[in-house]
């Protein structure tokens, strides 16, 4: 496999092809980081250079965990401040 043609991207833009050891010797460089990611022909989809063992070996360091959408629901967490209702309010129990 070391002579397959492997793509990565970086800032979104498509780089390559390259060989396996030009891609290793960007690693080494710093010039690919874990997170730019890389595809190869017969592979399903991009991934993360970091989840690819011939580049970074098995013992990398995992990529971040992404950031959730800021829509995102929690049923465990806390209730927030309690507003009042109509009710509460004094004034409006006499209506």
């Amino acid at each position: 496999m070391s002579d397959a043609q492997w793509y990565f991207s970086q800032a979104g833009a498509q780089q390559g092809p390259v060989a396996l050891g030009q891609l290793q010797q960007m690693v080494a460089m710093g010039r690919v980081k874990p997170t730019d990611l890389v595809w190869q022909a017969g592979m399903p989809q991009w991934v993360p250079a970091g989840n690819v063992p011939s580049l970074f070996g098995a013992d990398a360091a995992p990529p971040p965990i992404p950031v959730l959408s800021v829509g995102y629901y929690n049923p465990m967490a806390p209730p927030g401040p309690r507003t009042p209702g109509m009710g509460d309010d004094a004034g409006m129990r006499m209506l």
